[in-house]
């Protein structure tokens, strides 16, 4: 057993959840976890707590602060779709397929809010594409006001907010499988 799986194995037995990055490695930790109970000879033992972190901040969310609907993914892209279709000063752009651009800068707004990063607020230095950019996510961001709604981007940071605040309540301690930082 490797050094690293044996402090993951300790923490589950103990009941300390494991986050990781994606579901396959929650799956392979789960699959081990329960392979080294049945090899020790155990017919039955608490589930461990092991799921992606997004999945756990998902679930916090619903527990803990659900005063804001929660759009999906669908919607989310719908509502991009929408307002880029909308969108006049495209045609002058060449711009042929709305709907690519709406899945392209729907992956960008991801990337944002994964990395929690902001556009400049000074326009000088911004491309053509990158202040349309800016703009359909002003548009974005008032329709997502309007409707009371929050999207899955955003839940990191919303989740980060809470915490600060003690608007969640946290494990006493957690392990993070799979991070490089």
């Amino acid at each position: 057993m490797s050094l690293k799986y044996k402090a993951v194995s300790e923490a589950l037995s103990r009941g300390t959840p494991v986050l990781t990055v994606n579901r396959r490695l929650a799956r392979y930790l789960l699959m081990s976890f329960e392979r080294a109970k049945i090899e020790a000879g155990l017919f039955t033992w608490d589930t461990p707590q092991v799921m992606p972190l997004f999945s756990w901040v998902r679930s916090v969310r619903q527990e803990s602060w659900s005063e804001r609907a929660l759009l999906g993914e669908g919607a989310c892209f719908a509502l991009w779709k929408k307002i880029i279709s909308r969108d006049r000063s495209l045609t002058d752009m060449g711009i042929i397929s709305r709907r690519g651009l709406a899945r392209e800068a729907y992956k960008a707004y991801i990337l944002m809010r994964e990395y929690m990063l902001r556009l400049p607020s000074d326009e000088t230095y911004l491309t053509e594409e990158a202040q349309a950019f800016k703009r359909w996510l002003g548009l974005y961001e008032k329709a997502l006001a309007r409707l009371g709604c929050s999207d899955y981007p955003s839940l990191m940071k919303e989740a980060g907010r809470l915490i600060e605040k003690g608007g969640i309540t946290l494990p006493s301690e957690v392990l993070l499988a799979g991070f490089d930082e």
